[in-house]
């Protein structure tokens, strides 16, 4: 992981950079990537507080499905969720030394996303997101995609690819109001 969050090399189009390097250029963001079910996500980096190996996570009883459990992060109770399980993708029950918990913020609440990999901080033009498609958007489920992009993959992978989409999250679309307000009261039940 850290390999894949070190500086990378602009790409031969021009349009990416993996750098990560502050966003004083107007127009870019920088995101972080993951993998989840083989698909490729990304959150922008302002919204990622840390990114921490597996660590043990306190089941809660009675708890949504997608709920994981707890953490204690220097003090702080933050819910953990199973991202894959958030989305409707195949529950993994073994977790690789690739998983990771994201930990990033809402508008409302901090809150861990359990990942099957970390892979990079890419920084690309805000115009290179381009709107859910019409499909995507027609289902309420999909309101927390912000946008979709295509871009060069930083070495070929094994299919022989070049480029892959990267879907980008909306943080703050992710929860309904009901979910976020069920998270809200488990950590604040657990505050001693």
């Amino acid at each position: 992981m850290e390999a894949a969050l070190n500086n990378h090399s602009q790409s031969a189009t021009g349009k990416y950079d993996r750098t990560n390097t502050d966003q004083k250029e107007t127009g870019l963001v920088q995101l972080v990537c993951f993998k989840l079910a083989q698909e490729d996500f990304g959150v922008d980096i302002h919204r990622v507080q840390e990114i921490n190996r597996r660590v043990k996570v306190t089941q809660i009883p009675q708890s949504a499905l997608f709920v994981e459990g707890v953490i204690d992060l220097r003090g702080k109770i933050v819910p953990v969720i199973d991202l894959r399980r958030r989305f409707g993708f195949p529950v993994v029950t073994e977790q690789t030394k690739e998983s990771r918990i994201v930990v990033v913020e809402t508008s409302t609440m901090t809150v861990g996303m359990i990942v099957d990999e970390v892979t990079e901080v890419l920084r690309l033009p805000m115009d290179n997101i381009n709107p859910t498609p019409e499909l995507a958007q027609s289902d309420v489920e999909h309101q927390y995609i912000r946008g979709i992009t295509n871009f060069p993959v930083s070495k070929e992978d094994i299919t022989g690819k070049t480029e892959r989409l990267l879907i980008v999250l909306d943080m703050d679309q992710v929860f309904s109001k009901e979910e976020t307000r069920t998270l809200r009261e488990i950590t604040e039940g657990l505050k001693v």
